[in-house]
């Protein structure tokens, strides 16, 4: 889609074209939220009447002992998701485990979720992947979107005259443009950096407690 072939439709196409543009851009705004933020109100409903179900369970004196065991065991799954801000459970005791003992957020790991993964109680940092994906959101969808951004305000000034470019330009870029950046941004190199300094100290304490 990010190519010169694309900036040479949008503006042949004009106004109808920024507005296919801009919809398009609501849609991705949309699902990256979906993606990433997750619908906060829908998930803690569906987990706090998980979490009462589990708290009645616990009152049942005809349940084994394994199985109170059991929902103990899904209880502190659910609230070190809430903590950590990871559904996945083994990743979300290890970030509740890292950031408790470095005095963290509860959820200061998930700004970097789509490159952690957790094995065997350590979490491993896929840097290449970040590396990758840090050159990409600088290199070409930041400057692309600021582009399109200046283009479909041009576009709208041409054909509402120069006194609309501040407020057509202010009103695409809180309808598209910053909520895309901000859900398809990577975290800065020197966050990550400090980031992963712990993130070593973290694991080399959690192998040499086991040996």
């Amino acid at each position: 889609m990010w190519k010169p072939e694309f900036l040479e439709w949008l503006l042949k196409n004009g106004v109808q074209g920024a507005i296919i543009i801009i919809f398009t851009m609501c849609c991705a705004v949309l699902y990256h939220w979906l993606k990433r933020a997750e619908p906060v109100s829908l998930l803690r409903t569906l987990k706090d009447q998980k979490r009462h179900k589990l708290e009645l369970m616990l009152k049942q004196d005809y349940l084994p002992a394994i199985t109170h065991k059991r929902i103990r065991l899904e209880l502190r799954q659910l609230a070190h998701s809430s903590l950590s801000g990871f559904a996945e459970p083994r990743m979300a005791d290890a970030a509740v485990l890292f950031t408790t003992l470095y005095k963290l957020r509860g959820n200061y790991l998930s700004r970097w979720r789509n490159w952690l993964r957790e094995e065997d109680g350590y979490v491993l940092f896929s840097h290449d992947i970040y590396e990758k994906d840090w050159r990409f959101f600088t290199r070409l969808n930041l400057p692309v979107s600021t582009a399109v951004l200046g283009i479909v305000t041009w576009l709208f000034a041409q054909e509402f005259g120069l006194i609309a470019i501040f407020p057509f330009m202010l009103l695409n870029a809180l309808a598209w443009w910053f909520p895309w950046i901000v859900f398809t941004s990577v975290p800065f190199p020197e966050m990550t950096r400090k980031m992963q300094i712990l993130l070593q100290a973290f694991n080399e304490r959690l192998n040499h407690g086991r040996q």
